[in-house]
């Protein structure tokens, strides 16, 4: 029925940090049984391909499922699912309702999802059939209002699930060395000599006028000329 989860299903939260994630899920798929296929949800495309290639980086044979695929792709992926050619489908929301392959022991909400209702249908991806199964929850420290509603829906309080990880250790970076010589410093400038400030010297060259020559009309008294008409 609607918002209720099957008995056959043993539900568990584990408190992480965002940056644990991923290592903690690979401490559960360390524990849980090889040869039993395991269903990892989280609520975007892009965490599930990145989900993926960590867990096939650290030896797992996961392979993603979601939206974006194909059709024939996905139909390819879920083929190969059902006859376990791989243990772990990490997928989003698609995988959530519609398909039904058993034997899946274990689901892991990698991230709680938006919509509380698919939740229910999440985990019911095990424990059918009569079958038991598994289902674990990452709760980060902000969404304990969240995990609140739905253990209201669910009518039902989820079991908190202590998982002992080893907290990534951060590698500082070196600090920084200078691999070349220090550049010389500069010496200090010597002043500089006053110079003495330049004289304006006359004009040796000589100067050029009319020399001996005299030009006739100066010879000539105007005053005589003036006499002579009057």
């Amino acid at each position: 029925r609607p918002a209720q989860t099957a008995e056959t299903i043993d539900q568990h939260i584990v408190k992480v940090q965002p940056n644990n994630k991923r290592l903690l899920l690979r401490k559960i798929l360390k524990s849980h049984p090889s040869d039993e296929p395991a269903i990892i949800f989280c609520n975007r495309k892009r965490d599930v391909d990145v989900v993926t290639k960590s867990l096939c980086k650290h030896g797992y044979n996961a392979q993603a499922f979601h939206g974006d695929m194909t059709q024939h792709a996905r139909n390819e992926t879920l083929e190969k699912f059902k006859k376990c050619e791989f243990k772990v489908l990490v997928t989003s929301d698609v995988a959530a309702r519609g398909i039904d392959v058993s034997d899946v022991s274990l689901v892991v909400n990698f991230d709680l999802p938006v919509n509380n209702e698919d939740y229910v249908h999440r985990i019911g991806r095990t424990g059918r059939a009569g079958k038991s199964g598994k289902a674990i929850a990452f709760v980060m420290p902000s969404e304990d209002k969240k995990l609140k509603r739905l253990e209201q829906l669910i009518k039902k309080t989820i079991s908190v699930l202590e998982i002992a990880i080893e907290e990534d250790i951060v590698e500082k970076a070196p600090e920084r060395v200078e691999t070349t010589a220090p550049k010389p410093m500069r010496p200090a400038r010597e002043p500089r000599e006053q110079k003495e400030p330049r004289v304006l010297r006359e004009p040796t060259a000589p100067v050029i006028g009319f020399g001996d020559f005299i030009p006739a009309f100066m010879l000539i008294d105007p005053y005589s000329k003036m006499q002579a008409s009057s």
